[in-house]
């Protein structure tokens, strides 16, 4: 890994390699409840601990620079030219997604190559999130799945990856060990239990977990402040399962 790229990561993952990011790309999703106001929102999380925001170019361009010493990854399409444009603004790594069958064709795999080697030119961590997705949309939470994606995620270049977290946590670190790289958990959609998010995150940590890049359940929270530094503590070793239970009152 080139000098660009190990200082990029620093930013992002501090001293104790771990990371707690928020996911703020879904509007090109069509999911903006909660994130109708980035500023405030943005500010209130940080302030809640979030050591960095998953965003796409239009909120970094116009709104992060008002967030300085924040880590900021950028959500891109499968096209090189946004690699050197990513470099350009200064962000800290860019994203892009996999939303499919665990059976990769060709095209994809080429594709994620591709973006591979462009983030290695440009000494800029490349994250790649891997969702396999059944035939009914949904995703598939299944070690044996996940733990075949994600290594040929990092195969194929990757830095970082970004998945879903399947239980138990003892299978999960086998996702996690046969990576070889560092995993970031997927929050998903809104769980309707904060106790059940939080005791998926929790497990995901103790299973060797890297740290999580969170959306709505953040910022379609009632309280993003208190909910961001809850994960903030879980995610960095500073509390226990109680603890971040009894903070949240659930």
């Amino acid at each position: 890994m080139n000098t660009g790229k190990k200082l990029r990561l620093n930013k992002l993952f501090g001293s104790d390699g771990k990371a707690f990011i928020v996911a703020i790309d879904h509007p090109t999703y069509g999911e903006i409840r909660g994130l109708e106001k980035l500023k405030p929102l943005i500010k209130n999380i940080k302030d809640g601990g979030a050591d960095g925001f998953l965003a796409n170019p239009g909120a970094i361009i116009n709104v992060m620079p008002d967030f300085p010493n924040t880590g900021i990854i950028m959500t891109v399409p499968y096209i090189k030219e946004y690699v050197k444009y990513a470099s350009k603004i200064g962000v800290d790594a860019i994203k892009t997604a996999y939303f499919g069958n665990p059976k990769m064709k060709e095209g994809d795999l080429d594709r994620i190559s591709m973006m591979a080697a462009e983030a290695e030119e440009w000494g800029i961590p490349y994250v790649l999130e891997l969702i396999p997705i059944d035939e009914q949309g949904k995703y598939m939470y299944n070690v044996e799945i996940l733990k075949v994606i994600c290594r040929i995620g990092a195969e194929l270049g990757a830095d970082v990856i970004k998945t879903v977290y399947a239980g138990p946590e003892e299978k999960f670190r086998d996702v996690i060990e046969t990576s070889g790289v560092p995993v970031i958990i997927a929050g998903g959609e809104k769980m309707a239990s904060n106790a059940d998010f939080i005791k998926t995150i929790w497990e995901a940590m103790k299973a060797g977990a890297a740290g999580a890049a969170i959306g709505r359940n953040v910022w379609q929270s009632s309280n993003p402040r208190l909910i961001s530094s809850t994960l903030w503590k879980i995610i960095h070793g500073k509390i226990e399962l109680a603890e971040a239970l009894n903070i949240l009152g659930v």
